[in-house]
Order: structure tokens, then C-alpha cells, then sequence
């Protein structure tokens, strides 16, 4: 087996031939990640004695203990993992496995999306998450007619609020002061910070759209979607509390959703809900249906050693 870094052509043209990629096994999402934060893209394409690629979108984190650090694929517990055109044998998913916990980290994190064909070995599971996808292979006219909400969305529309893509770096400063002004509301110690908003308008790329709503010349609500092979992943939402009446997110959500279906997007995945009940009937009432996915944690090597030593110490 042996390791490569890998051009951004490269990456994509793996990617692009996996179903089960998401826009965060992107190179884009990795540069906006390591722009926006203190992470560093060290994505490894493993190439095997009979010629199978495998892709791991990997960063390394802050330092833990001096040098050591911690890898993730990818950040926040979004979809990353192991990807190729061909299945991946469990035999080559331990070799990878083995690499990755070999040399100077604390351990490794992946969190593949639910749809993943491959197999990681169940005894390194360390959290258990759930979303919701919509599958749009009905169409849109057919998930129209099962929306529970349609008259929250028609009423949206009666009380004048329309819909338009946002274009420039101020739109997406607008989105960041309305998810400022919900976080509130959810009681978030940390948001994200401004800057990644920015990065992502400055990404200039078709995989990431800003979607807001807008009422008497103001927009009122907004939704980011990562767009990548068959999958929309909606990324974050934010609205006015003032609004919420108009019920404008209802009426984003179903315009994003007819977009991706005339697009010929399978998949619309709502990503978790933090276990909040309403959240998960919202879009349980487009008709998504929950999944189950996992965090698979393999410990470093180095981290097993120094855990021994302090055992050997007390």
C-alpha cells in the first residue's frame, strides 16, 4: 500500500464516482474549513498493490499534548470516511486504519454518511447520531402532495414573502447576523464564527447555495445547502424571530427541495436535530425518514503508549 497526496482533480474525479459523498468530502469544504479554522488538511489517497485508489478527507486539529494532535474526517462530525469507485475490503479498511493510528496522533475520528457501503469494524463505535433524508425519486409533484405543512408554506406565499439565491458577501453577513439572532433563542454559547460565512461566499462555487426569504424589501429567514454528486445536505438555517410568523423557512425548504429535484438530486438530507422533537417532525413532514449513522474513534497508537506509562507510573 502506498500513500499519496493527491491534486484537487484527483480527489474529485474519486468522489465523483461514490454515491455516497456529500459536499463535505470536498476539496472546497476542506479549504473553507482550513481558512476558517486552526485545522489542517492532510487528505490521503491510499493506492493498493492491485491498483484501487481509496480517498480519506482528512484534517489535523489543534495540538493536544505538545506535537500530538487529533485527526478528524471530517470536522463537526459531518460525513467523511473511506471513498472509492470499487468496494472497499475489510482487509484494506484495517491496513488504513493501522496507518492512520501509527504515527504522531492522539487517534482518528470518521464519521461516514448512512448510505456508506463500507464496512468499519463495530467494535471502534463511539457515538451514535441520527438524520433525516428525503428521497426525491417520486419527484417533486408527489412530495408536494404528502407535505403536512403545505398551508404553512402557502402562507408564506399569501403574505408576500419570496424567495431569491444570495449573491453577495453582504448576503451572507445578513445570514450570519439572523443565525446570531436564533442562536439566542437556542441558547448557543458559541456560534460560528463570521468568517466562515464569508469563506463559503468566497469558495465561488455551485456546491454551496445560500437561499434566503424576503419580506418587504427585508430578508427575514435564510438556508445554507451543500450540493455534491446525488446528495443536497442542508448545512444550517437561521430566521427573525419577529417573522417566524410569516413562516418563511417552511416555504424555503420546499422551494430548495423542488430545485434539487429538478436538478436530479436523489437525496435531500435534513443533518441531525440534537434529539429536539420539533425539529425532527418539521422535517418529518416533508417526508424524510430518519436514519442512523455512526462516529468510529480508533485510538492512536501513541495515545495506547502513554496511557500505559501513566499506568506504569501511579
Amino acid at each position: 500500500m502506498k500513500i499519496k497526496m493527491l491534486s484537487k482533480e484527483e480527489w474529485l474525479e474519486i468522489l465523483e464516482k461514490c454515491p455516497d459523498a456529500t459536499f463535505f468530502a470536498t476539496p472546497e469544504w476542506a479549504e473553507v474549513v482550513e481558512k476558517t479554522y486552526d485545522y489542517k488538511n492532510v487528505t490521503k489517497l491510499f493506492v493498493f498493490e492491485d491498483g484501487q485508489k481509496v480517498l480519506c478527507p482528512l484534517v489535523r486539529t489543534n495540538k493536544v499534548y505538545g506535537i500530538f494532535s487529533q485527526h478528524l474526517s471530517v470536522p463537526f462530525h459531518n460525513y467523511g470516511g473511506f471513498f472509492s469507485n470499487e468496494e472497499i475490503s475489510e482487509i484494506k479498511v484495517e491496513k488504513i486504519i493501522k496507518y492512520l493510528t501509527n504515527g504522531l496522533t492522539m487517534g482518528v475520528t470518521i464519521c461516514p454518511h448512512p448510505l456508506s457501503r463500507v464496512k468499519y469494524p463495530a467494535e471502534y463505535i463511539a457515538d451514535k447520531y441520527s438524520t433525516h433524508i428525503l428521497d426525491l425519486i417520486q419527484g417533486f409533484e408527489y412530495i408536494w402532495f404528502e407535505y403536512e405543512d403545505k398551508d404553512q408554506a402557502r402562507k408564506a406565499r399569501k403574505e408576500g414573502v419570496t424567495i431569491r439565491l444570495g449573491e453577495t458577501i453582504n448576503d451572507f453577513r445578513i445570514y450570519d447576523e439572523m443565525y446570531s439572532d436564533s442562536a439566542k433563542r437556542w441558547g448557543l454559547k458559541e456560534c460560528q464564527p463570521l468568517k466562515l460565512y464569508e469563506n463559503l461566499y468566497n469558495l465561488g462555487s455551485n456546491r454551496i447555495n445560500l437561499w434566503l426569504a424576503r419580506h418587504n424589501e427585508k430578508d427575514i429567514a435564510g438556508i445554507i445547502l451543500g450540493y455534491f454528486n446525488e446528495i443536497v445536505v442542508y448545512w444550517g438555517g437561521a430566521f427573525l424571530y419577529e417573522y417566524g410568523r410569516l413562516r418563511p423557512n417552511n416555504l424555503l425548504m420546499i422551494e430548495a427541495i423542488k430545485d434539487a429535484c429538478e436538478k436530479g438530486y436523489r437525496y435531500f438530507d435534513f443533518l441531525p436535530s440534537a434529539g429536539i422533537e420539533g425539529v425532527e417532525k418539521f422535517k418529518e413532514n416533508f417526508g424524510a425518514e430518519k436514519h442512523e449513522y455512526f462516529a468510529y474513534n480508533f485510538q492512536g497508537k501513541l495515545l495506547n503508549m502513554l496511557r500505559k506509562f501513566k499506568g506504569l507510573q501511579s
